[in-house]
C-alpha cells in the first residue's frame, strides 16, 4: 500500500501502470492501504478509486479510517465520497471493529493526543508493552 515506504514514493502513474498489468489477469482487484488517512484522506480515496477505475479493476480499500484526532468525525465525508464512487465502479472496504491500530512508528503519526503503545522493538525488547510517552520521558525526549 502507498501508506508505507517505499510504495509511498510511487506517483499515481506508476500505480496505474501496475494496476493495468493486474487487470490483464482475470479475478484481480486493486487492494490498497490509502496513501493518506489523515488530512489528505479524501484525495487519497480519489487517487485509489481513479487508479482502479482507469485500470478496469474493482477497488478494495484496506482498513478504512480517518486517522488522528483532527480527522475524527470525517467518516461522514469519506463514506459519502465512497458511496458516490461506488456508483461508477466496483468498490469495497473493510474496517476493524476496535479503536486501536497497528502500524510502523512514524513521526507524522505521533500527535501528542493519541496514546501509542510499543508492541515490540528489536533494539529495545524490554520496551515492549510500554507507552511511547513513558519511554520518551525516561529518555529525556519529547
Amino acid at each position: 500500500g502507498t501508506f508505507y515506504a517505499p510504495a509511498a514514493a510511487a506517483p499515481p502513474e506508476e500505480l496505474l501502470a501496475l494496476a493495468r498489468v493486474a487487470a490483464r489477469h482475470s479475478g484481480r482487484i486493486y487492494a490498497t492501504h490509502l496513501r493518506d488517512e489523515m488530512a489528505g484522506v479524501l484525495a487519497a480515496i480519489e487517487e485509489a478509486a481513479d487508479t482502479a477505475h482507469q485500470a478496469g479493476l474493482p477497488l478494495q480499500i484496506s482498513h478504512h479510517k480517518c486517522a488522528g484526532h483532527r480527522q475524527w468525525g470525517r467518516a461522514i465525508e469519506t463514506l459519502a465520497l465512497i458511496e458516490r464512487l461506488a456508483r461508477r465502479q466496483d468498490l469495497g472496504l473493510d474496517v476493524y471493529p476496535y479503536l486501536a491500530g497497528s502500524t510502523v512508528l512514524r513521526e507524522d503519526l505521533v500527535d501528542g493526543h493519541t496514546p501509542i503503545r510499543l508492541t515490540w522493538s528489536a533494539p529495545h525488547p524490554e520496551r515492549s508493552g510500554q507507552w511511547l510517552a513513558e519511554v520518551a520521558s525516561e529518555w529525556g525526549s519529547r
